[in-house]
C-alpha cells in the first residue's frame, strides 16, 4: 500500500507510476496478513526536460573565460551540466576558467537531456611585434 505525504494513494504493487511530487512511503502486507511499518521516505520532485538553452560569456578575449548556461523548465535548480564530456555538475550552469576554443555543454534533468550547446570562446594575443620576432 503506497502513501503520499501520509495519505493512502489507493495504489498497490511493487512499483507505481506517479505524477505528483511529494514524500512517498509504502507498507507491505504479507500473505499471513502481517503489516509492516512505513518504509523510508521516497521523495519525488517535479521536473522537466531542460529547454531553450542559451548562454552568456564573461571575460571575452581573455585566457580564461566564464560561461553561464541559461535554460527553461520545471525545477531548473535540479538540472546538471557537463562541459566537454566531463563530469555532471550541479553548478547552476556556470563554468569558470574555460580556455579558448570550441566547447560542448549538455544539460540534463530527471526527464532527459537537451541538445548540445556549442560555445566558441575567442582569444587573441594582447601584444604584437612589428618585425614578428615575438
Amino acid at each position: 500500500q503506497w502513501f503520499l505525504d501520509g495519505v493512502d494513494t489507493g495504489l498497490t504493487g511493487q512499483t507505481i507510476d506517479v505524477d505528483l511530487p511529494g514524500d512517498y512511503t509504502v507498507s507491505i502486507t504479507s500473505a499471513a496478513g502481517c503489516v509492516s511499518g512505513p518504509s523510508a521516505v521516497h521523495t519525488v520532485v517535479e521536473s522537466s526536460v531542460p529547454v531553450n538553452p542559451t548562454y552568456t560569456v564573461s571575460g571575452a578575449f581573455q585566457d580564461h573565460q566564464s560561461i553561464q548556461v541559461h535554460v527553461d523548465g520545471i525545477n531548473p535548480e535540479a538540472f546538471e551540466y557537463s562541459l566537454d564530456g566531463g563530469p555532471w555538475l550541479a553548478n547552476g550552469g556556470l563554468f569558470e576558467n574555460v580556455g579558448p576554443g570550441e566547447h560542448v555543454i549538455v544539460v540534463r534533468g530527471a526527464c532527459g537531456n537537451t541538445g548540445d550547446v556549442v560555445v566558441h570562446l575567442v582569444n587573441y594575443p594582447h601584444f604584437f611585434t612589428p618585425n614578428g620576432d615575438g
